[in-house]
């Protein structure tokens, strides 16, 4: 259907006349007064079209984005719908999500069946050039309805739209939204399944092949919609756990994305790093503008809408308090779970400097960030369980053989910027003011014998963390060493009790050895003060266990230019507060 808007309010009006006698005297005025919203939609609508001069007058894009706009304001008619009189008059036992789902749902199956004959055309060998611009065009309008369907779902989720069918609500995020990010989509099979349940109407049933276009497509307007399907997270992450499940498999699809990408491993960490860290307007100022005008377009929409909960309280809230469980649970726990894979780890440390790197921005004004009630990005007790998980994931690397160059980079990129913090309330009102530093507040804390406030172990698990990875530091900036440092760090790991931290003749004889020994055995009682928990070791007396005494580094590199940087900056940035 072209010019929707007109549609629309065709329908409206036809909705304002409505007294058909085989619906109750009850409905009558409900449903004319959802016309009357219609028209004031459509109306107001025509009044702001200068969203839709980023596209050609004349196009697919154009349409899509009108019909993403339409929807938009139906989403923010039902939010005032206290009374889901919408839903009342829709009926079909599940209301407007369910009507919208199904009707997306079952577009994508035929869409999905077009591009599996267009396939078999080519294949067969119909490469005439009308065939090939057919072809052509109809993949330009299932890239273009793909990226207007992820928003759309992604709305729906955002908006909490009351679903009256959680089956329905359960097979769009978990079949499509987690399946995409997992890169497990399969949206035949998908739909096929939910087809008897739902009455889904499914044309071109009998096309067979290997779908690619459309659940790529798809998959990347996902992507895409990554902030808006965080702020889902932190509604669901208390309540069931999908929210736990999809922004583990959002870390999982930027883990495995290949180089050649369209969206890359940077985008993925500033989408997250900048909707945890920055105000909606701050966030349309420094996000980068999307080259495709379709993608431009929806993402100025959605962020307008975005920066209309900015008064919000309860929004502030919920975004603080999922900002503060990723900190203090989630990203926590990923970087202690010593079977993570390589690249889940990477990207864990690289998601953490982003949104270190972003809070302590000087671009970036201190009233674009958003801050905790003490001030800061978070507690020192978040802080402090950071510093052990980082060094659980150093042990658990180091002990699985599972490190490299790139990894030692990321982790003393990441060590080093969370020790920079401010943790001074008067950097977040005056910018002049010079402020304390994580760092330099558990140096100053560890040397204080007065100072025993109820952060002072905390201090001193900070500062001895510092020590600890400064020494581990020095044994890595030369490959001869690192085996001593596996070695040692091997042996820590396990054992059992105080006989784990003895050196031998040969370890003795190396200061840095004993320095990590000493931090060692100062961190594991700290560590039972507050109640840290270690990460589940391999030992030694497990027969499937690796030998990791005869077990170097086989081909890895360690030692690189990148690497041997990451690991100077951080030396000379702890020996700038510990003298």
């Amino acid at each position: 259907v072209k010019n929707i808007w007109s549609f629309c309010e065709n329908v409206g009006r036809v909705l304002t006349q409505f007294d058909d006698t085989k619906h109750s005297l009850r409905m009558w005025p409900i449903v004319r007064s959802f016309g009357k919203d219609m028209i004031n939609i459509t109306e107001k609508l025509r009044s702001d079209k200068e969203l839709l001069e980023l596209l050609p007058k004349v196009s697919t894009e154009r349409e899509c984005l009108k019909r993403l706009i339409m929807f938009q304001a139906i989403f923010t008619a039902l939010k005032e719908d206290k009374d889901q009189c919408l839903d009342a008059i829709i009926g079909d036992g599940g209301g407007v999500s369910l009507v919208i789902s199904k009707s997306i749902i079952e577009n994508l199956y035929y869409l999905s069946g077009n591009e599996l004959e267009l396939e078999e055309q080519r294949n067969i060998g119909c490469v005439d050039p009308d065939t090939r611009y057919e072809r052509a065009k109809a993949f330009t309008f299932h890239r273009a309805y793909a990226e207007v369907c992820g928003s759309l779902v992604a709305l729906l989720l955002r908006e909490n739209i009351h679903w009256e069918n959680t089956a329905m609500r359960d097979i769009v995020r978990h079949g499509f939204i987690v399946s995409a990010f997992k890169r497990k989509l399969d949206i035949r099979k998908t739909i096929e399944g939910a087809a008897i349940n739902f009455n889904l109407t499914l044309r071109n049933r009998s096309s067979k092949g290997s779908l690619n276009h459309l659940t790529r497509d798809l998959s990347l307007s996902f992507f895409r919609r990554t902030g808006e399907l965080l702020l889902v997270c932190g509604s669901s992450c208390h309540l069931d756990n999908f929210g736990t499940m999809l922004f583990n498999s959002m870390l999982h699809a930027a883990s495995t994305l290949p180089p050649t990408e369209t969206v890359s491993v940077n985008t993925f960490t500033k989408a997250v790093a900048y909707r945890f860290i920055l105000t909606p307007e701050a966030i349309g100022v420094y996000n980068p503008v999307a080259s495709d005008g379709l993608q431009h377009a929806i993402d100025d929409r959605i962020l307008c809408s975005e920066v209309l909960r900015n008064d919000d309280l309860h929004e502030q809230k919920s975004v603080l308090g999922f900002r503060e469980w990723a900190m203090d649970n989630f990203l926590v726990h990923l970087l202690k779970n010593q079977e993570l894979s390589s690249p889940m780890r990477l990207i864990t440390l690289k998601l953490l400097t982003c949104m270190i790197e972003t809070y302590f921005s000087d671009q970036i004004a201190p009233s674009q960030k958003i801050h905790n009630a003490g001030g800061k990005l978070a507690s020192i007790v978040t802080y402090s369980k950071l510093f052990h998980s980082l060094k659980e994931c150093l042990s658990n690397a180091i002990t699985s053989n599972t490190w490299d160059a790139v990894f030692i980079l990321e982790l003393f990129v990441c060590a080093r910027n969370l020790l920079a913090l401010p943790i001074s309330a008067g950097n977040i009102t005056n910018k002049s003011t010079k402020s304390e530093t994580l760092l330099s507040w558990a140096c100053t804390s560890s040397k204080s014998t007065t100072n025993l406030d109820a952060g002072s172990e905390h201090s001193a698990y900070i500062f001895e963390f510092s020590r600890w990875l400064n020494a581990c530091g020095k044994l890595l900036q030369n490959q001869s060493t690192t085996g001593a440092l596996r070695d040692f760090i091997t042996r820590v790991n396990s054992r059992e009790g105080t006989e784990r931290y003895t050196l031998d003749n040969a370890a003795s004889n190396n200061i840095e050895i004993r320095q990590i020994s000493s931090s060692f055995q100062t961190l594991a009682t700290l560590e039972k003060v507050l109640s840290f928990r270690r990460a589940k070791r391999v030992h030694s007396s497990n027969p499937y266990a690796k030998n990791f005494s005869n077990t170097l580094c086989g081909d890895k590199i360690l030692v690189s230019k990148g690497s041997l940087r990451a690991i100077e900056e951080f030396s000379n940035c702890f020996a700038g507060h510990a003298t």
